[in-house]
């Protein structure tokens, strides 16, 4: 019989109603045993059904690739810390460099402008530039103050701020989103294993996740450690010590789907970074795809990609592994960076069946 999540707790609630009732009722007359133990039989199979519905063993990948990368040298940039493409541009930030936001006209890379110094003058950045993944053509820059995130747009070859967006507060502020221009999405989990969503029209709170934690309170090499990306519709939660990623519904915050694979045991060495086996590196919440970077250990790492109902679509294998990137989903490429080839980005197309 198939499970129906949707009706799990009210189907729940009516049952607790209905055994509390016979319970009173057969008090003094003498309990139905057998009635009451198969009405808790029911309730325990249905919390577990409803439980495998969100929870799936992680997906088998039939496509499989091994791609080879078009080496694109960049001389202006040392270190890039994010990726972002929009349109026809990818844009980078670089705290390391002299002038810390650049633009490039894809597919080529080719060199359209650079802005943004360090400083604390009038359109200088306070602290260092991290972009705020979105799926508008505005490109959201936050770090000039530690409370304001910067809307971007071109004008002609040059990128100016339409506006700016005062947060409510400081946070440790990791992996920003903004959703649909109104909704800011990040993660804490370096702290205090929270997702968090601010509505930034009204300047509050509008929910929030919170992980599970271990006992042990070692937060770097906490089992549940992962890194996050979100659409417009799901936030996306890969873990960097176990085969497993979350899907949880922005709407209402609430877990979607479970991906694990239970046969990969977390790998951790307290304290030993060298000695603890990391899994997910990087993932990217496309419009269609999940692009997970996973580290297979002896095998190299390669590239996942997922639907959002959790089917495997196709793993890449790499030469040269873009450990930062980001996908153009319209012409099937990711452009990505490693740093061994610190003055080269790396073009990738990505093939489908």
């Amino acid at each position: 019989m198939a499970c129906l999540p949707k009706m799990k707790t009210r189907f729940i609630r009516l049952t607790c109603n209905r055994l509390r009732k016979e319970t009173l009722k057969n008090r003094n007359v003498g309990m139905d045993m057998k009635s009451y133990l198969y009405g808790l039989l029911s309730l325990f199979l249905l919390a577990g059904c409803a439980s495998q519905s969100v929870e799936v063993p992680f997906p088998a990948f039939e496509q499989k690739a091994a791609l080879k990368g078009d080496m694109l040298e960049c001389k202006e940039i040392i270190a890039p810390d994010f990726i972002a493409l929009k349109g026809k541009s990818m844009f980078v930030a670089s705290s390391r460099s002299d002038t810390m936001l650049w633009r490039y006209e894809l597919p080529d890379l080719m060199l359209q402008n650079g802005w943004g110094t360090k400083g604390q003058g009038k359109d200088e950045i306070g602290l260092f530039p991290m972009f705020c993944r979105s799926f508008s053509d505005t490109l959201y820059v936050w770090g000039y103050t530690p409370v304001t995130i910067k809307a971007m747009v071109a004008d002609g070859q040059a990128m100016k701020a339409a506006r700016a967006l005062l947060l409510p507060q400081y946070d440790n502020f990791n992996q920003m989103h903004i959703l649909r221009d109104s909704l800011l999405v990040y993660s804490t989990v370096s702290t205090d294993y929270t997702i968090k969503k601010i509505n930034l029209i009204t300047g509050k709170p509008s929910g929030q996740i919170t992980m599970e934690r271990d006992e042990h309170g070692e937060t770097f090499f906490d089992s549940h450690r992962g890194t996050m990306s979100a659409n417009d519709d799901f936030i996306v939660y890969a873990y960097s010590y176990k085969k497993q990623i979350d899907l949880y519904r922005v709407s209402d915050m609430k877990l979607y789907k479970r991906l694990v694979d239970k046969d990969v045991k977390p790998e951790i060495r307290m304290g030993d970074m060298q000695h603890t086996v990391q899994r997910y590196l990087n993932v990217i919440a496309g419009r269609k795809y999940i692009y997970a970077l996973y580290d297979r250990q002896e095998n190299g790492c390669c590239l996942e990609v997922l639907d959002y109902e959790g089917r495997g679509v196709a793993q890449y294998s790499f030469d040269v592994v873009p450990f930062l990137f980001d996908v153009d989903e319209e012409n099937n490429m990711l452009y990505g960076f490693n740093g061994n080839y610190e003055n080269y980005f790396i073009r990738y197309k990505l093939l489908f069946d």
